[in-house]
């Protein structure tokens, strides 16, 4: 159902990916990503809770989060 919406709403311009940022994506997270990369649908991550994170734990924590998504798309993302 919301499939058909993303892909066929013509004034849907970008669709916003929540990600929990003092967990890191978890497999649904990735799955949409991949999903709307493999459908060409325009899409922005963003990191939610990023107050949670210690400051000496930030850097470590969005480098984790990006390495995730990226590998994940790399090795399966047509």
């Amino acid at each position: 159902m919301i499939e058909r919406y993303l892909l066929e709403r013509e004034q849907l311009t970008m669709v916003a990916l929540l990600v929990d940022g003092e967990v890191g994506p978890t497999g649904l997270d990735l799955g949409m990503l991949e999903w709307a990369r493999h459908n060409r649908v325009p899409h922005s991550v963003i990191a939610t809770k990023h107050d949670k994170v210690r400051p000496s734990d930030r850097t470590s924590a969005a480098g984790s989060s990006q390495h995730a998504m990226t590998s994940r798309c790399e090795t399966s993302c047509g």
